[in-house]
């Protein structure tokens, strides 16, 4: 909110907000954070006691960089565990809790834009290989959906080879949260940063997956311009070629940063 109403030209707003935050981050470390477990609480109860169960909705804090870059890769490197990871992407909850249910609507199950937020968490925070990994346990998993369409979630089933997701009998689909999850863990893992107000658009250090060498996007609109890009991977290093740009002017950077 900072950012934006600094955009619209209320610095003094903007300031006292960007204060409050690193307050707001300090107390929320403080109140949340399990040293025990390692990982932040799901909740604090009426007493202010944390509810310490290893759950997806910590790795929401990514992507609001809220927490600091080691507490960041500490809930990443959690997150990739298998009692969180099922194969087909992140668990609302470890397998370990003594409330886990695979079949669970929040116990469990898998939610896509779930896991969608906490890819471009972890991309944010330069952390690309759970990014693309979850990008291709999702990709897998469209294809045995019928019109490769993610539902709202499916069941946390551990994968094993042969296997296929297990449906959950009433998740809705289509959903429009579901459908966006591919575009916002593409757009992470090609390190893209639109900006309409400063009319540009940054691509840093993109990354295909290893099964995909070649990708076409075409009229990205960003503000009242339309680009086209080609992505293409050679080896571990991922290429990037502006096509088109059409409306308003429109300046891209490509860059590649150790």
């Amino acid at each position: 909110m900072s950012s934006l109403l600094r955009n619209f030209g209320d610095v003094k707003t903007a300031d006292r907000l960007k204060r409050d935050t690193a307050e707001l981050a300090r107390r929320f470390d403080r109140g949340f954070w399990v040293p025990s477990r390692g990982f932040y609480a799901m909740a604090l109860d009426s007493e202010k006691r944390p509810l310490e169960v290893i759950s997806s909705n910590p790795g929401h804090l990514l992507f609001t960089r809220i927490i600091s870059k080691e507490r960041a890769r500490i809930i990443a490197n959690r997150l990739m565990r298998d009692d969180m990871f099922s194969g087909w992407g992140w668990r609302t909850m470890s397998q370990e809790e003594r409330v886990f249910n695979p079949l669970s609507y929040h116990r469990g199950s898998v939610w896509p834009h779930d896991n969608s937020i906490i890819a471009h968490g972890m991309a944010v925070n330069d952390m690309r290989d759970g990014a693309l990994r979850i990008l291709t346990s999702l990709y897998q998993a469209a294809s045995k959906f019928r019109d490769y369409r993610l539902p709202e979630l499916f069941c946390g089933v551990q994968r094993r080879e042969y296997d296929e997701p297990v449906h959950y009998p009433v998740s809705c689909s289509p959903q429009a949260w579901a459908s966006g999850a591919m575009f916002l863990i593409l757009m992470s893992v090609l390190g893209m940063h639109p900006s309409a107000p400063r009319k540009e658009l940054n691509i840093i250090n993109p990354q295909l997956p290893d099964w995909l060498d070649h990708l076409r996007i075409r009229n990205l609109r960003i503000g009242r311009s339309r680009v086209g890009l080609d992505f293409s991977r050679r080896g571990e290093r991922t290429f990037c070629n502006v096509v088109d740009v059409e409306g308003e002017k429109l300046l891209v950077n490509v860059a590649f940063k150790k």
